[in-house]
């Protein structure tokens, strides 16, 4: 297959972006070519948004040693022309460098369906089979989660650009677990047997689907993958916003000073209105070590009948 693989946590960074490299090489380790669209910075939390009235600028990325999180930035493609590429030579040895660009995943998705071509043959662009959004750190389950998610918000725009798309996400044990090379290469060879395997059985009812992969030391061969549905969940009581004073410390307002506010949520508190779930949630998957898959369409579904004119009293 022809992958794009585009997310929401920028280029490799031991801190924010942890993932994305791996799951690129297991990728081409198994002989799928893969062209590679991400924002240049950290987009969490952005859902499917666009940025009105800016000019996004490209720049490219040849990544270098997995887990090292290092890589050299050019302005321009390094060593890209327009030639004819054999596919079937196309491997981790002859990757082509990533775009970064000052956008969201959503467009990310844009640009790398129809600005990006990085591979081709005779000339023509190679098609994209599937589009990728991913792998996020920490999982995308629950309402409030997945509604707000860059990863999964990728994942939509490419549905409505006519593609079948999936939205990945790994959820470490602890903060110690997030950067594991053995964890993150065993998710990464589990996430591309369950993409290659969603992709042949692809539910024609189903637009994209919603993957969390807990990273664990249980082989990948050992996992145990259900099918989920989104849990739905609210904010329980504080606002995800922090007040906070110039000088950045939280605090209290003075009268005179201009109301500021930081973006900190309380992520106990929306784990804990998780604490009610059933065995066909999402957070529950994972929450057992299970890998959740979630199908979705991209749309608001309507909740109720509503036919005809409405009058009103």
């Amino acid at each position: 297959m022809h992958i794009l693989v585009v997310n929401d946590d920028g280029p490799p960074s031991r801190d924010t972006s942890p993932y994305v490299h791996s799951l690129v090489h297991e990728l081409q380790t198994q002989g799928h070519i893969v062209t590679v669209v991400l924002p240049n910075q950290q987009r969490s939390w952005i859902g499917k948004a666009h940025f009105v009235g800016e000019v996004v600028k490209a720049t490219y990325l040849s990544p270098g040693e997995l887990f090292q999180f290092e890589g050299t930035k050019h302005q321009s493609p390094p060593g890209l022309s327009n030639g004819t590429t054999n596919s079937s030579s196309i491997g981790v040895q002859n990757q082509r460098p990533w775009m970064l660009v000052n956008s969201t995943p959503a467009g990310c998705v844009q640009i790398g369906l129809h600005h990006y071509h990085s591979y081709q043959q005779e000339g023509k662009p190679i098609p994209i089979d599937l589009v990728v959004s991913g792998p996020n750190l920490g999982a995308n389950a629950t309402a409030l989660f997945s509604l707000s998610s860059g990863t999964i918000g990728g994942a939509m725009e490419a549905v409505l650009c006519g593609k079948r798309s999936i939205a990945l996400s790994f959820e470490p044990a602890t903060k110690h677990d997030a950067c594991n090379p053995v964890q993150i290469t065993d998710a990464s060879r589990h996430a591309v047997r369950l993409i290659e395997h969603l992709y042949r059985s692809w539910d024609q009812c189903v637009e994209l689907y919603s993957v969390n992969i807990p990273l664990q030391s249980a082989p990948s061969g050992d996992r145990k993958v259900v099918c989920t549905r989104i849990r739905p969940n609210r904010w329980l009581a504080a606002s995800p916003f922090q007040v906070v004073l110039p000088s950045g410390d939280a605090t209290t307002q003075n009268a005179d000073s201009p109301l500021l506010l930081r973006w900190a949520p309380d992520l106990s508190d929306i784990h804990g209105s998780m604490d009610r779930t059933s065995d066909a949630d999402d957070d529950w998957a994972v929450r057992e070590g299970k890998t959740s898959v979630t199908p979705l369409k991209a749309n608001f579904m309507h909740a109720a009948q509503c036919e005809g004119e409405i009058h009103l009293g």
